[in-house]
């Protein structure tokens, strides 16, 4: 079999980038076989899912901006503005109507993991040769159709026994008749991707086993097991995990950062060991504290995992809300934009 194009290695990849669409949905199967699947997420799951993998991923991106001097100072116009932006047009979101904000977010939000699953795929496609124009197309069309037409069966049938963010986060969208064609078509191109495959010669082994991951995740997460525990647990580690281990795989592959700062100089430590250990620690840290702020502040209903801010005040003014959870939202809608800079090679 000739080289196949890993982005780090066959094991880091097959672990990291490609495994954790597989594993999830390998644990919803063998639980639901054995009528074990739970219907909601508890406390214990949300406190590994949502914070420490969901939450955490945003945060791994200030190793690519932020924590990174040399990028920092290239692009610090657009490392300030894009989160007053952020901020600024959403607190006049929320101002208008909070729901508008929500799906406004809830919309970028998948919208960037749509381009993420597309974004790997195109990693693993970018030494391939084609033998025909289509046959390249045919490679974008079905990364895009396989995460789309899963999100399509979502707004018909919405809403489902999972959200997004909040309930009502996505619109109700009454027409069957779309969500037939879209699967008609992506059947189509799936008989059209197989061909091209045959005919192209190479088989690339990470390429498709991302794409059937992929597949797999989207149709099984979304389509058919209809239950919140099976959609986090399937969505968030397919997710996160594969974007955690492409920005430290990233470090790993730069030169020593040159830095005056002690603080720098310790988060960028030269052995590997150690500074994988601070960067899991790192953005642990400061996920946990994000939804310690979020949960005293707003939701108050995971209290008993932040024991340390259980005596701040919810706030309950609806002025104060128009600022304030725009601002809890910067992390995650910076992380949404920030993402389709970062990995073009002229960001560098």
């Amino acid at each position: 079999m000739d080289k196949q194009p890993w982005i780090k290695s066959k094991y880091f990849d097959l672990s990291f980038i490609i495994g954790p669409s597989f594993v999830p949905v390998i644990i919803v199967i063998f639980l639901h076989s054995f009528s074990l699947l739970p219907d909601e997420t508890n406390l214990i799951d949300w406190l590994l899912l949502v914070v420490f993998i969901d939450v955490a991923h945003v945060w791994s991106t200030l190793y690519k901006t932020y924590l990174n001097p040399g990028t920092l100072k290239r692009n610090q116009d657009l490392f300030f503005y894009v989160p007053l932006i952020c901020w600024v047009l959403g607190a006049m979101v929320y101002s208008i109507k909070a729901l508008f904000f929500w799906k406004l977010l809830a919309y970028l939000a998948v919208f960037h993991f749509i381009r993420q699953q597309y974004g790997f795929f195109m990693i693993y496609t970018k030494d391939t040769i084609y033998k025909e124009k289509w046959h390249q197309k045919i490679d974008k069309l079905i990364i895009y159709q396989t995460t789309i037409v899963p999100m399509i069966h979502w707004h018909v049938h919405y809403p489902k026994n999972f959200k997004w963010f909040i309930s009502n986060d996505f619109f109700k969208l009454d027409f069957p008749i779309i969500e037939n064609l879209s699967w008609i078509i992506y059947g189509i191109t799936i008989i059209l991707y197989l061909v091209k495959e045959k005919n192209n010669g190479q088989f690339n082994l990470p390429k498709n086993l991302f794409l059937l991951g992929t597949a797999l995740s989207w149709f099984l997460g979304i389509v058919i097991f209809n239950g919140d525990w099976a959609f986090t647990m399937i969505n968030i580690v397919s997710h996160g995990i594969p974007y955690i281990a492409l920005i430290w795989s990233n470090s790993l592959d730069k030169q020593t950062i040159q830095t005056e700062s002690m603080a720098l100089k310790f988060i960028w430590n030269k052995n590997n060991i150690k500074r994988l250990a601070i960067f899991i620690c790192l953005i642990l840290t400061i996920a946990y504290i994000e939804e310690g702020l979020w949960d005293s502040l707003v939701w108050k209903d995971h209290s008993v995992l932040f024991p340390f801010l259980k005596d701040i005040p919810k706030m309950e003014s609806k002025n104060v809300f128009a600022w304030l959870i725009p601002l809890l939202s910067v992390p995650q809608a910076a992380h949404y934009v920030l993402d389709g800079f970062i990995w073009k090679s002229k960001f560098h």
